[in-house]
């Protein structure tokens, strides 16, 4: 009859310590790994939003805008639009507008947006100020009962701020009316050129097919972080079937 030694067990024993060692070394890296990807996560994140609206759904009031009433009325009121709390403007004669100044970090895209219902052409600015004026893009938007009226603009680098602007004005209006505005929201784009990229598949009738296709900046960024994680967890389960062949030999050397 086969007996285990006593130093077969002994050396089974250190394997065994050693081996939670590198267990407890290589939970710590997935902890370090996984605390550094979501860092990077959140990195990427404000590199795509850098930029967000104070009080953009009027819930309570106005709070964070600045009011034009000039031969109008800009009020607030608990009424649903969107959600509950809304802009109303009315205009006879000028403009009725409300205003935010939003401090920018990075070129690109902007698109403001807001939700409207109107008598009239309702209308949305966004604007930077420049030396010796301003730039600015101007939406109109024709009267409805509810829809989201944008306006885009690509902003240079050296800008460090942006103006947006929704309401009324009477010399683009189209005439005196009244409009519902709610659900503000401000996008970003980068500025950089997405990447284009072929994939070329053979057909068995000897033809190819081509597919091009183009990955934004967020999408590039998303893909090399989710690759990270592939690697990492690839990495520990060759590291566990290591450890289990590693684990199994010691048993057969000990027969």
């Amino acid at each position: 009859m086969l007996h285990d030694s006593p130093n077969a067990h002994s050396d089974y024993r250190h394997r065994a310590a050693a081996a939670g060692v590198q267990e407890r070394g290589w939970m710590k890296r997935i902890i370090l790994i996984s605390c550094f990807i979501l860092l990077s996560a959140g990195m990427v994140y404000a590199m795509l939003v850098p930029v967000s609206i104070v009080n953009p759904n009027f819930e309570s009031d106005m709070a964070g805008w600045d009011i034009y009433p000039i031969g109008c009325t800009v009020e607030w009121s608990s009424d649903t639009l969107i959600d509950p709390g809304k802009v109303f403007v009315s205009c006879g004669s000028g403009f009725g507008w409300l205003q935010q100044n939003i401090t920018i970090t990075s070129p690109g895209v902007y698109t403001f947006s807001t939700w409207v219902s109107s008598t009239v052409n309702a209308e949305v600015i966004i604007d930077y100020m420049i030396e010796g004026g301003s730039i600015e893009s101007i939406n109109l938007c024709p009267p409805s009962e509810l829809m989201q009226c944008s306006v885009s603009m690509t902003v240079p680098s050296g800008i460090n701020e942006i103006q947006l602007f929704f309401g009324i004005n009477t010399e683009r209006s189209g005439g005196e009316g009244t409009a519902a505005f709610d659900a503000a929201e401000l996008n970003y784009e980068p500025s950089v050129p997405p990447a284009v990229h072929s994939v070329t598949i053979p057909l068995s009738s000897g033809n190819e097919f081509i597919l091009d296709y183009t990955w934004t900046f967020g999408e590039m960024a998303i893909t090399a972080l989710l690759a990270i994680v592939v690697v990492v967890f690839c990495a520990r389960w060759m590291y566990d079937v290591a450890i289990q062949l590693w684990s199994m030999r010691g048993d057969n050397d000990s027969i």
